[in-house]
């Protein structure tokens, strides 16, 4: 799968058609930047008739945004069919957010509390 823009996630998920026994790295996603995600989290687990998997990766480096992934499976004799791909760009940070000074906050604070004080008495 090519994007035309780069990437930092992509996931998706994989319905078995009847029973069958997963093992660790049966399924496997490669990136063009060297990503690699494979099925192992709930590895050696039996999936039946319907039931999903959900495999992703993302990267939160801009040196590791992708253009392309690739989709490969252990050559074994089960089906299964691959749906709800989603991917993302990673988005730019926020700008830097102006802040008043602390100090001049605390003497606002203290100025006010005093003439409060001086008002009462």
């Amino acid at each position: 799968m090519t994007f035309g823009s780069a990437q930092s996630a992509i996931g998706l998920y994989i319905h078995i058609g009847f029973e069958s026994l997963l093992f660790d790295n049966d399924i496997t996603l490669t990136t063009n930047t060297g990503l690699v995600a494979n099925l192992s989290a709930n590895a050696d687990q039996q999936l039946l008739d319907g039931e999903a998997y959900f495999i992703g990766l993302y990267s939160d480096s801009a040196a590791d945004a992708f253009t392309s992934v690739s989709f490969s499976s252990f050559p074994e004799d089960y089906y299964f069919n691959v749906d709800d791909i989603t991917f993302a760009q990673m988005s730019s940070p926020p700008g830097a957010v102006s802040e008043p000074s602390s100090l001049i906050l605390l003497s606002l604070a203290l100025g006010g509390l005093i003439r409060l004080r001086k008002s009462t008495c």
